[in-house]
C-alpha cells in the first residue's frame, strides 16, 4: 500500500535492515579512520564479518581501533512531470525517484545531480575484515577494472540463487564511482565502459528501463566524449557496446522508453555502430581472423538496428545489405552465421509484404546443408524450424509452415518439461514464441482448438509446476548467469505476413487436441457455469489472436478471431506499470491509457462473446497484460466490465487442475483475518476490525504476537478456513518473482514479519479457500509476456487456493478499505468471491476514480455449480 517499504533492486545482502541505511549512493559501506584520515570501503555482499555493517576491528592502514561509518549522498534536483513543481532531495537510492512534495507524483525529470559530499579519490578495500586482503582502489584503472570484474564473477558463481543478477547493480554503481573520483593517470574509460556494460546486461535480464537508458547514454557519452580511448580497437569496442545498448532499447517491444524518442535512439545507435566499423576496420594491429569476425558482428548489429523501431521497404533493404556484408566475412563461426541468416530471412519475409509480387533482393535460399541436423541441440533446431516456417508461410505453404512450427513447439515442450525449476522462467521466456506462433497460424487457418492446445502447452507449465529447486540446480543457474548475460544475443520475434482483421471460421481440426479437450471436459464435470466463457490471448508477429471456448450443454464450442495490432502501442509513453505509481494525476493517465488499449484488445473479442450469449468471461492474459484493467476498457462506447463480468485465470489446464483438486468439507468454513501491525496504515487496521465484526463468530483474527514464519504458515494452512483476508503491505519483485512478499509489520520485539512467495512452497490449503490480499501489487504475476502466474498468486494457487483477490498496482489504504467492505458485504449476502469483485467494481465505479475501483481483480475459478456427470465419458 502507499507508503509501504521501498523494495529496491539491490542484492539481499544490501537490503538487510541494518545495512541499507548505511549504503552510500554507490551501494557500498564506507568507514573513516580518524587516526590516518583514510577512507575504507566494504562490499556488503562479501559476508563473514564481525557485524552486519562489515565494521573492521582496526584500520588496516594505521591500526586505529575507532572507525565510524560515513555516508555519501547525492543532491538531486527534479521537475515534476505532472504539476511542473521543481524540488530537490538528498538520496542514496539507485533507480529511485522521490515523490513530488506538492502532488505526490513519482513521475519527474531529473534536472541535475551532484554529490552532497565528494567521495575520496582513493579508498582501502575491506574484504571479510581481514587487513591483509585490503587493497587500494582509485590508483590504477586497469587493475581496478580487472579486480572488480573478478569480484563480480566470484559473486555470480557462488551465489546459490537467481538473485545473483542483482549483483550487477552495486558493481555498476561502484565502477561509476571509480570512474568519477580517482587518482588515475589514464584509462578512465575502462571503468566507465564496465559501468555501461553491467547496466546494459541488468536491463536485458530485468527490463528496468532506467538501467537501459543509463547504459546507453553512459556508453554513447564515453564513445563520443573526451574520455574515449585513443586505441582504435578499444574505441571500436566502446562504440559497439553503445550501439548494442541502443538496439536493446529499440528491440524491447514490451517496455516503454520514457522521455526518449526511439527514432533518435536509432539514429544515434547507427552512428555509433558506423564509428565502430570504421575504427575496427582501420586497426591494422588486429589479426585478420579477429578483425573479420568483429566486422561481421558490427554489420549484423547495423542490420538489426536499421529495421528498428518501425519497418519500411527502404529500411528492410538496407538491413538485408548489412546482413549480406556480415555473411560475406570468411572467418565467422557457424552459430553466428545461423543467427545472421535468421535475421536476414526475417527481413526478407517482411520485405515481401511491401512488394509481394516482386523478387526478393539478393540471396533468398537457405542452405541447410551447412548443419548436421542430428548433432544440433534442440535450441538450434527450433531456430531452423522457425526460420523455415517463416519462409513457407510467406510463400503460401501454410500447412507445411504449420508442420514446421509444430515440430519446433514439440522440441520446445521437451526442453520445458526437462528444465529444472530454477531455470524454468527464463527458459519459458525464450521458448514461448514457438507456441505463440503455432497458435497464431492455427487461428488464421481456422483451427482454434489446435491453437488453444499450442498456447496452453507453455502457459500451463508455469502454474502447474511446483517444488523447491535443489541447491545444486540453484548453484548451476548461478554459475551460468555471468556467461549467459554477457554472451547471449537477443533474438527478434518473427513477423510473418500481415492481413486485415477477420473472423476465423470453425473448420474441422486436422489433429486432436487431447489435453485441451480433457481440460474442457474436466471443467464441465466440475460444474463450470454455462454462462461463462474462457478466453486466451496470444500476441505474435504484429497480430492479436484470441481463442474463446463457450460451454454448450455438455460440450464446448471453440472459436477464434485475429486482427493486426501494434503491440508496442500498449507500451508507448507509459506502460500500465508506470501509470500505477500513486500520484494526483494517476486516474487521468489510466483513463487515457485504457482508451488507447481498448481497440487493441477488444476488436475481435467482444463480437465473439456477444455471439456466444455469455455474460461472464475468464481471461488468460499472461504477464504484463494481467495488469491491464480489462473491466475499464470500452467497445462501442460500452464499458467491458459493465457488459461482462470479467475475471482472470492463469490457463485452461490450471483451471481444470484447480477444479479437480477442489475439496468440499462439511460446514460453511471459517474466515481468517490478518491485520497490519504497524502505524503507517491506519485504515488497514480499521478494515481488519470491520471485517472481523462483519463475520462475527465465524471469524478469527490472526494473533498479533506471531513472530515466526512457521507459526504463521501453520495458522494459514488450517483446514477450517474457507476465506483468508490479509490487510498489509505488499511488494512485487520483477527480477525474481518468488521474492514478492506480504509485509505484516513489526511484531512485539520490533522485527518485521515478511512472507515471500517462495516460502509458500510445500504448504497446502486443504479447504481450497479464496485468499484476499488487501495489499499493494499483490496480483502482479510477471512483467514478461511469457509469464502466466508466478509470484504470490501462483504460490497461493499451487497451495490449493481456488481464487485470489489482489491488487494490480499501488493502492491507498482508505480506498482499499472501501473496496473490501463492499466485497465482504456481497460475499455475506450470498455472492461468490468472483461475482462479489465484479459487483464491487460496478458499485465503486459510480463514486471512485479508475485507480481505486479497478485496482483489485479476481484470479481463479468462478463459482462452480453442482455438476451433472455422464457415465459414457472416458
Amino acid at each position: 500500500m502507499q507508503g509501504g517499504p521501498f523494495y529496491d533492486l539491490l542484492p539481499r545482502q544490501h537490503l538487510a535492515q541494518d545495512v541499507l541505511p548505511a549504503l552510500s549512493f554507490d551501494a557500498q559501506v564506507y568507514f573513516h579512520c580518524d587516526g590516518c584520515g583514510m577512507y575504507l570501503r566494504s562490499n556488503p555482499a562479501h559476508g563473514a564479518v564481525p557485524d552486519a555493517l562489515h565494521r573492521p576491528t582496526r584500520c588496516p592502514s594505521c591500526g586505529t581501533a575507532a572507525l565510524e561509518p560515513t555516508l555519501f549522498v547525492f543532491r538531486v534536483q527534479l521537475s515534476c512531470d505532472d504539476c511542473n513543481h521543481q524540488y530537490g532531495t538528498l538520496t542514496t537510492r539507485f533507480f529511485f525517484t522521490p515523490t513530488c512534495p506538492k502532488c505526490a507524483s513519482e513521475r519527474a525529470t531529473q534536472l541535475s545531480a551532484q554529490p552532497h559530499t565528494d567521495l575520496p579519490r582513493a579508498v582501502l578495500d575491506l574484504r571479510d575484515a581481514r587487513p591483509l586482503e585490503s587493497r587500494a582502489w582509485g590508483l590504477n584503472a586497469g587493475a581496478d577494472e580487472k579486480t572488480l570484474s573478478q569480484e563480480l564473477r566470484a559473486l555470480l558463481s557462488t551465489e546459490p540463487s537467481p538473485d545473483a543478477i542483482r549483483q550487477l547493480v552495486p558493481a555498476a554503481l561502484f565502477a561509476g564511482r571509480l570512474a568519477t573520483w580517482n587518482h588515475y593517470d589514464c584509462d578512465i574509460w575502462r571503468l566507465r565502459n564496465l559501468e555501461g556494460i553491467l547496466l546494459h546486461q541488468f536491463y536485458r535480464r530485468t527490463g528496468v528501463v532506467h538501467a537501459g537508458l543509463l547504459a546507453f547514454h553512459t556508453l554513447a557519452g564515453l564513445s563520443e566524449g573526451v574520455d574515449a580511448p585513443t586505441d582504435l580497437s578499444a574505441l571500436g569496442m566502446v562504440a559497439q557496446n553503445a550501439a548494442a545498448a541502443g538496439f536493446s532499447l529499440l528491440n524491447n517491444a514490451h517496455v516503454a522508453v520514457p522521455t526518449e524518442d526511439p527514432e533518435e535512439i536509432r539514429t544515434r545507435s547507427l552512428r555509433l555502430a558506423g564509428h565502430a566499423l570504421t575504427s575496427i576496420g582501420a586497426d591494422r594491429s588486429l589479426p585478420p581472423e579477429v578483425q573479420s569476425v568483429e566486422i561481421a558482428r558490427i554489420n549484423y548489429l547495423l542490420g538489426d538496428i536499421t529495421r528498428k523501431p518501425t519497418t519500411g521497404p527502404d529500411r528492410l533493404r538496407g538491413a538485408v545489405r548489412y546482413f549480406d556484408l556480415a555473411l560475406a566475412e570468411p572467418a565467422i563461426s557457424e552459430p553466428l552465421r545461423a543467427d545472421i541468416t535468421e535475421s536476414r530471412t526475417s527481413a526478407l519475409g517482411q520485405l515481401r509484404l511491401f512488394a509481394p509480387d516482386g523478387p526478393p533482393p539478393g540471396r533468398w535460399e537457405i542452405d541447410y546443408s551447412r548443419t548436421d541436423w542430428a548433432t544440433l541441440p534442440n535450441h538450434d533446431r527450433c531456430i531452423w524450424l522457425h526460420r523455415a516456417a517463416i519462409q513457407l508461410e510467406a510463400d503460401g505453404h501454410d500447412l507445411a509452415a504449420e508442420e514446421a512450427l509444430r515440430q519446433a513447439a514439440d522440441l520446445a515442450s521437451t526442453e520445458l518439461r526437462t528444465t529444472p525449476d530454477s531455470l524454468l522462467i527464463p527458459t519459458v521466456r525464450h521458448y514461448h514464441r514457438y507456441f505463440d506462433e503455432l497458435a497464431r497460424l492455427n487461428v488464421r487457418l481456422g483451427s482454434p482448438l489446435t491453437a488453444m492446445e499450442a498456447v496452453e502447452e507453455a502457459r500451463a507449465l508455469v502454474v502447474l509446476r511446483h517444488g523447491t529447486p535443489s541447491h545444486e540446480a540453484k548453484r548451476q543457474f548461478a554459475k551460468a548467469s555471468l556467461t549467459r548475460i554477457l554472451t547471449d544475443l537477443l533474438t527478434n520475434p518473427p513477423e510473418p505476413p500481415r492481413f486485415s482483421g477477420f473472423r476465423a471460421t470453425n473448420t474441422s481440426e486436422q489433429r486432436p487436441a487431447p489435453l485441451t479437450e480433457a481440460a474442457l471436459r474436466d471443467l464441465t464435470d466440475s460444474g463450470w457455469p454455462s454462462d461463462t466463457a474462457f478466453c486466451s490471448f496470444v500476441f505474435a508477429s504484429n497480430t492479436a489472436s484470441v481463442v474463446v471456448a463457450v460451454p454448450v450443454g455438455d460440450r464446448w464450442q471453440v472459436k477464434g478471431a485475429q486482427w493486426p495490432v501494434d503491440v508496442t502501442a500498449l507500451f508507448e509513453g507509459s506502460s500500465i506499470g508506470d501509470l500505477a505509481h500513486a500520484a494526483r494525476f494517476r486516474s487521468r493517465r489510466m483513463a487515457t491509457y485504457c482508451a488507447k488499449a481498448s481497440p487493441i484488445l477488444l476488436k475481435g473479442l467482444v463480437p465473439l462473446l456477444r455471439d456466444s450469449g455469455v455474460h461472464r468471461v475468464a481471461i488468460s492474459a499472461p504477464g504484463t497484460l494481467s495488469q491491464i484493467p480489462f473491466e475499464a476498457l470500452e467497445f462501442d462506447g460500452i464499458p467491458f466490465g459493465e457488459e461482462f463480468e470479467v475475471f482472470l485465470i492463469p490457463s485452461l489446464r490450471s483451471a481444470a487442475a484447480m477444479a479437480r483438486r477442489r475439496t468440499t468439507m462439511p460446514g460453511p468454513g471459517r474466515v481468517l483475518v490478518s491485520g497490519y501491525r504497524g502505524s503507517d496504515l491506519p485504515e488497514s487496521s480499521v478494515e481488519s476490525e470491520e471485517i472481523t465484526a462483519m463475520w462475527g463468530d465465524r471469524a478469527d483474527l490472526l494473533d498479533q504476537e506471531i513472530r515466526q514464519k512457521g507459526n504463521l504458515l501453520d495458522t494459514i494452512s488450517a483446514d477450517s478456513y474457507a476465506l483468508l483476508h490479509f490487510a498489509c503491505h505488499g511488494s512485487f519483485d520483477p527480477s525474481d518473482e518468488s521474492r514478492s512478499a506480504l509485509h505484516f509489520g513489526a511484531a512485539g520485539d520490533g522485527r518485521p514479519l515478511v512472507l515471500e512467495a517462495g516460502e509458500l512452497a510445500g504448504r497446502s490449503l486443504p479447504r481450497s479457500p479464496v485468499v484476499v490480499l488487501s495489499a499493494c501489487q499483490s496480483a502482479l504475476t510477471s512483467w514478461h509476456l511469457s509469464g502466466d502466474c508466478i509470484g504470490l498468486t501462483g504460490a497461493l494457487l499451487r497451495m490449493g487456493a481456488r481464487g485470489v483477490v489482489g491488487s494490480r498496482w499501488t493502492v491507498f489504504d482508505d480506498s482499499a478499505r472501501v473496496f473490501m467492505h463492499h466485497l465482504h458485504t456481497a460475499i455475506r449476502a450470498g455472492s461468490s468471491p468472483q461475482q462479489a469483485v465484479a459487483t464491487t467494481q460496478r458499485a465503486m465505479r459510480l463514486t471512485h476514480a479508475i485507480d481505486d475501483w479497478a485496482a483489485f481483480s479476481y484470479l481463479g475459478l468462478p463459482d462452480l455449480v453442482e455438476p451433472t456427470r455422464r457415465n459414457d465419458r472416458r
